[in-house]
């Protein structure tokens, strides 16, 4: 089940850099700035809304029938859209500097938790709960060799008990760090009202609650490192031999692989990739789904307010 929650930035303070991460293998930022657009439309018609399914690039912002559909676009999709007959308003020519006008923060995140600092919550929260908070622990790597961890919240953490297993994720997509303040908030909630809170300890009583804060820290560090100038990166960092970088981890899933939705060009952001599970980061999540008996997995995306269930192929 995929989550899109519509919330406000997370709370904080202006995020430094860590100087570690420079010294991580990251290729030089020579690739040329995408631009993206927020359009808005009339509801569509069942005739107009199969042409929007030829342009999977599309990202849903808002949308209530009705009401305008505002979506997430680039010129050359905007323009591709006009050519097939619609008529699109373009709200927003910049979505990235739009976004961050009038901000000011030393690094490119604002308000949300960089990698290392989403490492340094998992550390802390272990510190200050450990009898209800797992160690963090490796599920697998990056392409470009960055640690992907998991932890687990319960009342016996490092015991395997018979008790339902949750699993939920966040940041498949680098531009949604606000996936992982859900993560986090949701797990300080639960530490800090654990034995005062009827539902915070029902739920860490009786469920093993697993999670995993960052799936693409690659494409996450990315967007870190452009310094506040461009946060709109979606996949992954793989080196697509000379093309255009990236997976779209979200659609590298095997089953269905290849589907509607997705795209088989890598200056795509929807790029399936190569294969179904080609990626090292979707490798570590099936390796570590398959080690476990989740009941319920939820996966957090932000965009469009909408729950998604696993249910359309059936």
């Amino acid at each position: 089940m995929k989550m899109r929650p519509e919330l406000s930035p997370a709370r904080g303070l202006a995020i430094l850099v860590s100087a570690a991460l420079l010294l991580l293998p990251l290729r030089a930022r020579a690739e040329e700035r995408k631009t993206y657009q927020e359009i808005e439309l009339a509801w569509p018609s069942e005739e107009e809304i199969e042409v929007l399914r030829a342009f999977p690039d599309l990202e849903v912002i808002r949308a209530a029938e009705g009401e305008l559909v505002r979506l997430l676009s680039t010129p050359e999709i905007t323009q591709g859209l006009i050519d097939a007959g619609l008529r699109p308003h373009v709200a927003v020519e910049d979505a990235a500097a739009f976004h961050m006008a009038g901000r000011s923060f030393a690094a490119g995140l604002g308000a949300f938790l960089s990698y290392a600092e989403a490492i340094q919550f998992l550390d802390s929260i272990h510190a200050a709960y450990p009898e209800i908070t797992t160690e963090k622990e490796s599920i697998g790597a990056s392409w470009e060799g960055r640690t992907i961890w998991a932890m687990k919240i319960s009342d016996n953490p490092n015991v395997d008990e018979d008790e339902p297993e949750v699993l939920l994720d966040a940041l498949h997509h680098a531009r949604e760090p606000i996936t992982i303040s859900v993560l986090t908030d949701f797990m300080r909630h639960l530490c800090e009202n654990y034995g005062s809170d009827p539902e915070a300890t029902f739920l860490v009583n009786e469920r093993e609650i697993w999670f995993v804060p960052v799936v693409n820290p690659d494409g996450y560090v990315w967007n870190e490192m452009s310094g506040g100038t461009d946060m709109m990166w979606r996949k992954n960092r793989r080196d697509n031999s000379g093309t255009c970088e990236g997976v779209d981890l979200n659609r590298n899933y095997g089953y269905q692989w290849g589907g509607s939705g997705s795209s088989s060009d890598p200056c795509d952001d929807t790029y399936r990739g190569p294969s179904g599970f080609s990626e090292p980061e979707t490798q570590a999540m099936q390796g570590f789904i398959l080690a476990h008996d989740f009941v319920t997995h939820d996966s957090y995306h932000s965009y469009a307010a909408q729950i998604l269930y696993p249910w359309g192929y059936t």
